[in-house]
């Protein structure tokens, strides 16, 4: 057994102390200069800038807002792709639980003039409301205990709300585009948005859906299901670099048996005629 796991096992305070003081001191050696191809000026990471050009959900996340009036970011991080949609013009709801985090994405909307066509809130997505436990942070936060390995000593009390409340009766004639990255708690957050799923406009929703990446070795639990919940509900799904391949049950029962799939991607598209 690793130190490190000795430490959390058997002195947990330590073992909070150190990693809440980790997240501090990324927080503090965050660049507030950030200059971007993509026309924004960010707080973040050294070495963001130069990574972006490579990020393909950008061209098809503004390929996917061109003709949409709503941006919800369902873990939103740092803020990156709700300032995108912002300075495009679009309503964003943006939603993140961890503090350390949400105050920089409010800082990179204020910081590029877009804090009038934004609303942020401070909460975790799943599928009741309620207070619970946010395991980890930085980009891995997750309301899942263990997940990537997260000890559970390392965790922040949040709010926890769900979709169809969050958007209960607002935006109804509009057009959604919803993103989620909630670090493998997709599932429930689909069992919280059984309303939103069911609008009319439908919403094209992006969702970051791991197989065996981050589950310790195992298969995600929910991995056909999270899929099935769309179909149920008139969509298609395809990979989000690849939206013209549609896929399908057979691709889900050879990607899991396999363990693994065809495209190496982790993030799907749904998009319902």
């Amino acid at each position: 057994m690793s130190i490190k796991h000795l430490v959390d096992q058997y002195i947990p305070s330590v073992a909070r102390f150190y990693r809440k003081l980790r997240d501090k001191r990324w927080f503090f050696g965050l660049r507030e200069d950030i200059y971007t191809s993509i026309g924004l000026t960010l707080i973040g990471e050294a070495g963001q800038a130069e990574a972006l050009p490579h990020f393909s959900e950008i061209p098809i996340l503004q390929s996917l807002l061109a003709d949409r009036d709503v941006f919800v970011d369902v873990g939103a991080h740092l803020g990156l792709y709700s300032c995108i949609a912002a300075k495009m013009g679009k309503y964003v709801i943006a939603v993140e639980p961890h503090s350390l985090n949400l105050q920089v994405l409010l800082r990179n909307f204020k910081l590029n003039e877009l804090d009038r066509t934004f609303e942020v809130h401070g909460a975790a997505l799943s599928d009741k409301q309620g207070v619970g436990s946010l395991f980890g942070g930085q980009t891995g936060g997750s309301l899942l205990r263990g997940w990537s390995g997260i000890q559970s000593n390392y965790e922040s009390t949040v709010f926890i709300n769900t979709l169809d409340r969050l958007l209960e009766g607002r935006f109804l004639d509009k057009r959604l585009v919803i993103k989620v990255d909630v670090e493998g708690n997709e599932h429930s957050v689909l069992l919280g948005a059984g309303e939103t799923l069911g609008r009319k406009p439908a919403p094209v929703w992006t969702v970051e859906i791991g197989l065996t990446e981050n589950f310790a070795g195992q298969t995600n639990p929910h991995y056909l299901e999270i899929f099935e919940t769309f179909w149920s509900h008139g969509y298609r799904a395809s990979a989000l670099a690849r939206p013209d391949q549609v896929v399908g049950r057979a691709d889900l029962d050879r990607w899991l048996q396999n363990r693994k799939t065809d495209h190496g991607d982790i993030n799907y598209m749904f998009v319902k005629d």
